[in-house]
């Protein structure tokens, strides 16, 4: 069973208005570059380091993974997910997958920065 959550562009918004997630952007970073969520970091699905996305969103967090359109950012997620069940280094971490991705996102009339 996933414990992956998927959330809606309005969900992540108040999550962090709260500082309350560490939002993941698995998109290249050409496409970082060009446009993301202000609030994002950047860890190309492509390199993709479960251990150091963990060690930068702390011990206990809630981290979302976010992609252009939802297809990396579920891979990517599932990725953290099992290596998440590998250990418990990490704490009590919950996983959550933006739906639609960053397009959702701007659809949902939310802001982007470059």
């Amino acid at each position: 069973m996933s414990k992956v959550t998927k959330i809606s562009p309005a969900t992540l918004n108040d999550m962090l208005k709260d500082k309350k997630v560490y939002l993941v952007d698995v998109r290249e970073d050409s496409e970082f570059e060009a446009e993301h969520i202000a609030e994002a970091h950047p860890f190309p699905k492509s390199t993709l380091n479960p251990d150091a996305i963990f060690k930068a969103a702390g011990k206990d967090a809630s981290i979302c993974v976010q992609c252009l359109a939802g297809g990396r950012s579920a891979q990517s997620a599932a990725v953290l997910e099992d290596e998440l069940s590998k250990t418990d280094a990490y704490g009590d971490v919950k996983l959550y997958d933006l739906v639609g991705g960053i397009n959702a996102w701007k659809e949902a009339g939310l802001p982007t920065t470059h």
